[in-house]
């Protein structure tokens, strides 16, 4: 596919465990990613895996949380994070 825009994923648990495995391809090849999160290990573990790619967090609301967003106060039944990699995002400009 060449250079990944966006990435948007919900896989039910799934998550660290999938972007872990895939983490030298997704670094090189997506731009961002947003991910639905189940459970705070693995939420922890997706800030622990994009912080050491260096990447840089757009949005990191909690599960089973109620977080004041852009939009206002919304109670979270999942998770949700978004990631931004610089180096391909600030090379399309």
């Amino acid at each position: 596919l060449g250079v990944v825009d966006l990435v948007d994923m919900d896989v039910q648990g799934a998550e660290l465990d999938v972007l872990a495995a895939g983490a030298a391809t997704l670094d090189a090849s997506v731009k961002r990613i947003h991910i639905g999160t189940h459970g705070r290990a693995i939420e922890v573990g997706l800030r622990r895996l994009f912080v050491e790619l260096g990447w840089r967090c757009m949005m990191d609301y909690a599960g089973d949380a109620a977080h004041d967003t852009p939009h206002g106060r919304i109670a979270f039944e999942d998770g949700a994070q978004a990631w931004l990699n610089p180096r391909l995002a600030e090379a399309a400009g």
